[in-house]
C-alpha cells in the first residue's frame, strides 16, 4: 500500500476519533473554557488536548504523504 493511501486512512480515521473526542462528554471532561450560551454546551479542557493530538496526528500524516 502506497504512503498517500496510508496517510489518507490514517488522516480519517484521526478526524473521527477527533469528532467522537470533541462530541463527548464525561466527568473528567474538565471545566468549560468557552461557553455557547448559558449552558455547560462549549469548549471543555480536554476538548484542547485532543484537538492538539489531531494536529499531530495530522502532520505526521503529511510527512507519510510527501514520502509517497
Amino acid at each position: 500500500m502506497s504512503h498517500r493511501v496510508l496517510s489518507v486512512i490514517t488522516a480519517a480515521a484521526a478526524t473521527v476519533m477527533l469528532v467522537f473526542g470533541v462530541a463527548g462528554h464525561s466527568r473528567i471532561s474538565g471545566p468549560v473554557i468557552l461557553r455557547f450560551g448559558r449552558t455547560t454546551h462549549g469548549v471543555h479542557l480536554d476538548d484542547l488536548v485532543v484537538l492538539a493530538c489531531w494536529l499531530v496526528a495530522i502532520a505526521m500524516c503529511l510527512r507519510l504523504w510527501r514520502r509517497g
